[in-house]
């Protein structure tokens, strides 16, 4: 239902909203400020989607009653391997 566009000073969550996407219904969300660090640290792995960061490993996740909603991205290595680092 969404296009993710990957950059390195962000993620945009780009869809319909609540209807179809088309060239007049476009709904655009900046869902965070924390790009990826490679063109190839994103992938996909069980309906989930994960990116590599300077900050670590993030996730994007969808609402699942709703997937018009913006995306949730979660820092996955910040209560397990970050500690370490700093």
């Amino acid at each position: 239902n969404s296009l993710f566009v990957f950059a390195d000073n962000g993620v945009w969550q780009i869809n319909g909203g609540s209807s179809l996407f088309t060239a007049s219904n476009i709904n655009i969300n900046k869902i965070t400020n924390v790009g990826n660090i490679h063109r190839k640290g994103v992938v996909v792995a069980e309906n989930q989607l994960f990116y590599l960061t300077d900050a670590g490993l993030f996730q994007v996740s969808l609402y699942e009653n709703d997937p018009s909603l913006p995306a949730t991205v979660t820092n996955l290595s910040q209560k397990t391997i970050h500690n370490l680092f700093d």
